[in-house]
């Protein structure tokens, strides 16, 4: 155990790059919610007897949106990022580990979006023993990549009373937004996205769709030269 405490762990996930792997938790206390990210040297992991032992945790961060750890495809070593979506607001959060694996240290950014609305709940076919709308969650519900020293992320928004799919793509030096776009259908609601982008930049964004006449499927879109099929 890296953590010994009575309170519930969930929402994790799982990010890495070419020093460490990084794992970010949600700890629920009693009247709210923080995230906690563990550090764990590769080099640890890899040895013959693995340990755990020079682990080091990181913690403080609410909860709101989840932090997803950038999976790093540049092969490269830190700084290693996670983000964070707030769509409501208008804003997102990118989270910046330095220093040395045993000793790290945690900074934060604010980076500006456009402000979106939450998604509603998806809509399904009707049944005799049809239930609610599926739960959307919003904001960022898979890792991110950071690919060519940028960052790609998706998460899932409200447009015109359906869930949409919204793609970012993230300047970590500067805190910037590159590039962002909006994945919508006019009949199905879009939702749990995930992303990959290879070396060449091209990207493929994987999401649930849903609608009254339809259940729950696969949609993907791709991306050749800056545009979103």
């Amino acid at each position: 155990m890296i953590c010994a405490c009575a309170r519930a762990r969930g929402f994790s996930r799982l990010g890495l790059d070419a020093d460490a792997v990084y794992v970010k938790a949600g700890i629920e206390g009693d009247e709210d919610c923080e995230q906690v990210i563990v550090v764990a040297p590769k080099s640890d992991l890899l040895a013959s007897t693995p340990t755990v032992a020079n682990a080091a945790v990181l913690g403080g961060m609410e909860c709101f949106g989840g932090l997803s750890p950038a999976l790093n495809l540049d092969g490269s070593g830190g700084p290693f990022h996670l983000f964070q979506s707030e769509p409501s607001d208008g804003k997102a959060s990118l989270v910046t580990i330095t220093g040395p694996l045993h000793a790290p240290v945690m900074t934060r950014r604010d980076v500006a979006t456009h402000a979106l609305p939450s998604a509603p709940p998806a809509e399904q076919p009707a049944a005799q023993t049809q239930k609610p709308g599926i739960r959307v969650f919003y904001s960022i519900t898979a890792a991110s990549v950071l690919r060519h020293g940028t960052i790609w992320s998706v998460e899932t928004v409200g447009h015109k009373d359906r869930a949409a799919i919204r793609w970012l793509e993230v300047d970590p030096k500067s805190a910037t937004v590159v590039h962002e776009g909006l994945i919508t259908d006019p009949q199905l609601h879009l939702y749990n996205a995930s992303i990959a982008v290879n070396e060449f930049g091209n990207v493929v964004i994987a999401c649930n769709g849903s609608s009254v006449s339809q259940f729950v499927g696969i949609s993907c879109r791709r991306r050749r030269d800056r545009c979103l099929r």
